[in-house]
């Protein structure tokens, strides 16, 4: 089965995750799906993906590293400082 979205605090305070290579179907990431996920060095997105919820990566702060492989990426208006700041990596990237 195809995994299209994660949802809400689907993965917060998972504390062993480090690299994370989203599924190129992969379209949205829920609010706080990785929140206090302090061990995650690199994300990468895949063709597919399109919106980020709200503090979807907020408290990872090992993170150093966001590939977007999408042409389109869409961050939900009233996210907080670490996702913008995570919006900036990848636009960077493209």
């Amino acid at each position: 089965d195809e995994i299209t979205s994660i949802g809400y605090m689907a993965f917060a305070y998972c504390y062993s995750l480090a690299n994370i290579n989203f599924p190129s179907e992969l379209v949205s990431i829920g609010n706080m799906a990785f929140f206090d996920c302090q061990n995650i060095t690199n994300v990468t997105f895949g063709e597919a993906f399109e919106t980020l919820g709200n503090y979807a990566f907020d408290g990872c702060i090992s993170l150093v590293e966001v590939r977007n492989l999408s042409s389109t990426f869409v961050v939900d208006t009233s996210n907080q400082y670490q996702t913008l700041l995570i919006l900036i990596y990848i636009l960077l990237m493209i």
